[in-house]
C-alpha cells in the first residue's frame, strides 16, 4: 500500500510514561496539557487517557468533537471496566463512536500509525469475536460485521480455533495460525459487499492467459458482433480477443451485450478459459 502522509497528529495524553510507548512518528506531536495551542487548533486531535483521569480531558474531548477533530480518544482501562458508564456521565461526556478501549498501547499505536499515512480506513484497530460473527473495527473507528460461516477458509473451525487469531502489528491482517489464513479489511468488505466480491472475481478472471480467446469464444456462440458491443469500438473488442489487456469496466459492458450479469459472465469466462488452456 502506498499512501501519501500529509498531516501533524497531536495527541494529548495524561499518562505520565506514555511518550515512549508512542510511534516513533515525525508526524506526531506529543502534549501533556490540554490547552497548548497548537494541539486546540489541530485537525487531527487524539487523547490518550486511562478511565480514573478521563475527567480532566472532558472539556477538550467534547471541543475538538464538536467541531469534528477528535480523531479518537483512547480510554486504557487496567481495573473497573464496569464502571466506564459512570466515568463517562462524571465527565459529563457521552459515549463517542470513535472511543476505544483498551488494556495496553497495541491499539493506539496501529491507529495513530494509520493516520500517519493516510491509511485509517485500509487498515485494522482492533476485532472480537462474538459467537459465530467477527467484529471488526478499523482504525477510522468503522465496524464491520463478518458472519463467520461466509468466510470459506474459516467456517469448519471450531470455537476455540476461532478465537486463537492475532491483529498483525501494522493492522494490516488477521491471522489464524492453525489454518494459516490471512484476512485484511479489503478481504472482508468483498465477503460483506456482492459488487466488490463481482468486481473482485471479474479481476481475478482478468489475469487468465486465455482471457481474450475465452471472450472471443464465447461472443461468437452468442452469434454477438464485434460492433455491436454497447460502449465499446469493434477495434476495442479486436485488441481485448488478442489478449492485449481489458479492464473490469470493459468486461461489463461485454456482459450487457450477452445479457449477462458481470458475475455469470465471468464465470462463463473462466470455464472456457480453463477448457482451452487444458486442450492446449
Amino acid at each position: 500500500m502506498n499512501f501519501m502522509p500529509e498531516r501533524e497528529l497531536a495527541v494529548l495524553t495524561t499518562e505520565p510514561c506514555i511518550g515512549a510507548d508512542l510511534p516513533n512518528q515525525a508526524c506526531i506531536s506529543l502534549f501533556r496539557e490540554p490547552t497548548a495551542a497548537r494541539l486546540v487548533g489541530s485537525h487531527y486531535v487524539f487523547v490518550l487517557t486511562s478511565l480514573a483521569r478521563l475527567g480532566r480531558v472532558a472539556e477538550l474531548i467534547r471541543r475538538t468533537n464538536q467541531r469534528h477533530r477528535l480523531r479518537a480518544l483512547f480510554v486504557r482501562i487496567d481495573d473497573g471496566a464496569e464502571l466506564l458508564p459512570q466515568f463517562l456521565a462524571e465527565a459529563k461526556l457521552r459515549t463517542l463512536r470513535n472511543m476505544f478501549v483498551h488494556h495496553d498501547m497495541a491499539v493506539p499505536r496501529r491507529v495513530l500509525n494509520a493516520f500517519c499515512i493516510g491509511a485509517e480506513h485500509e487498515l485494522i484497530a482492533t476485532a472480537a469475536l462474538a459467537g459465530r460473527e467477527l467484529l471488526v473495527v478499523d482504525c477510522a473507528s468503522n465496524m464491520l460485521r463478518v458472519d463467520v460461516d461466509e468466510v470459506p477458509a474459516l467456517r469448519k473451525l471450531r470455537s476455540t480455533k476461532l478465537e486463537c487469531f492475532t491483529i498483525a502489528d501494522d493492522g494490516s491482517y488477521l491471522h489464524w495460525p492453525a489454518p494459516d489464513v490471512h484476512l485484511g479489511l479489503e478481504d472482508l468488505r468483498v465477503i460483506l459487499d456482492p459488487d466488490l466480491r463481482e468486481h473482485a472475481h471479474a479481476e481475478k478472471v482478468l489475469a487468465h492467459e486465455w482471457i481474450g480467446a475465452a471472450i472471443r469464444h464465447l461472443r461468437e456462440s452468442r452469434g454477438i458482433t464485434q460492433k455491436s458491443v454497447k460502449g465499446l469500438s469493434d477495434r476495442q473488442v479486436r485488441r481485448i480477443e488478442r489478449g492485449e489487456g481489458t479492464s473490469v469496466s470493459a468486461l461489463r459492458k461485454l456482459a450487457a451485450a450477452h445479457g449477462m450479469s458481470l458475475g455469470d459472465y465471468t464465470n462463463e469466462l473462466a470455464r472456457i478459459a480453463g477448457e482451452i488452456a487444458s486442450s492446449g
